[in-house]
């Protein structure tokens, strides 16, 4: 039987405002779109060969990342023998130039379900993007993910800069 001490946390959280120096239309479309997902959706140095989407509410994708955590850290440089990890889900929500919103697997950790939702709202300087990530089942992959969108939105700012 497991206690309140001993059940595993399941609710834990991110959330991340960055002010992205474009229109709710063009952030929407690096979002959406699988060249320009290849320009920052992977962390550090890690690449991104190939994403596959069914852009509609219900439809599906899938994002491969080539590189470790050691290359995602900026340990190392990426290698050619580098392993190919997946991100993959569904499509709940897409609004274009206003939200889109999907579930999130990685191949990492196939028994974690998670939720994300982006949020766009137009500024004076370009776009207020809102990243809400819901769904972690642990402490590490908390931190995994957190410096990962860390440095994917940093990539995504630098693409529009």
């Amino acid at each position: 039987m497991l206690t309140s001490d001993s059940a595993p946390r399941r609710n834990l959280s991110l959330q991340f405002n960055r002010l992205i120096p474009a229109t709710s239309a063009e952030v929407f479309d690096a979002w959406t779109n699988p060249e320009l997902l290849k320009a920052w959706f992977a962390p550090g140095s890690m690449t991104v060969p190939s994403v596959r989407r069914d852009l509609r509410t219900g439809g599906a994708y899938r994002i491969e990342m080539k590189g470790t955590v050691a290359v995602h850290n900026g340990e190392r440089p990426l290698a050619e023998d580098d392993p190919v990890v997946v991100a993959e889900g569904v499509y709940t929500r897409l609004v274009p130039g206003d939200q889109l919103a999907y579930t999130w697997a990685g191949s990492w950790d196939p028994a974690e379900q998670s939720h994300v939702t982006v949020s766009l709202f137009e500024a004076p300087n370009g776009t207020t993007l809102t990243l809400d990530h819901q769904g972690f089942q642990s402490e590490q992959s908390l931190q995994v993910h957190h410096s990962g969108w860390q440095s994917s939105l940093t990539k995504l700012r630098e693409l529009f800069s």
